[in-house]
C-alpha cells in the first residue's frame, strides 16, 4: 500500500517545468480549462490524466511518432476531452 503522505508529496510542485506546468515526483501539475490537472507523461505520447474536481481519469496510449511533427497528444486533452466533459467545446 502506498502511504497517503507519499501521494500528497508526489503531487506537490517541486520544480517549474515547461510552459505553465509544475513538476512533482513523476507528475506534471497544471490547470487546463480552469481545472487542476495532474498527469504522467510517457514515451511517445502516453498520458495518464487525473482531474480531481471532475472525478476524471483519462488514459491515452497515442504514438505521436506516427503523426505530423507538430502533433501533441496533450492537445487532445486540452482542446477536446476536458471541454467535452464539462460541456464547453469551442
Amino acid at each position: 500500500m502506498v502511504p497517503r503522505s507519499w501521494i500528497e508529496e508526489s503531487l506537490t510542485p517541486h520544480i517549474r517545468a515547461h510552459d505553465d506546468l509544475n513538476y512533482g515526483y513523476n507528475w506534471y501539475l497544471g490547470r487546463y480549462a480552469g481545472y487542476k490537472v495532474q498527469f504522467a507523461w510517457g514515451y511517445g505520447g502516453q498520458f495518464l490524466y487525473i482531474v480531481p474536481a471532475l472525478d476524471m481519469v483519462v488514459v491515452m496510449t497515442t504514438n505521436t511518432h506516427d503523426f505530423e511533427p507538430d502533433f501533441e497528444g496533450a492537445d487532445l486533452m486540452k482542446r477536446l476531452i476536458l471541454p467535452s466533459a464539462v460541456g464547453n467545446l469551442p
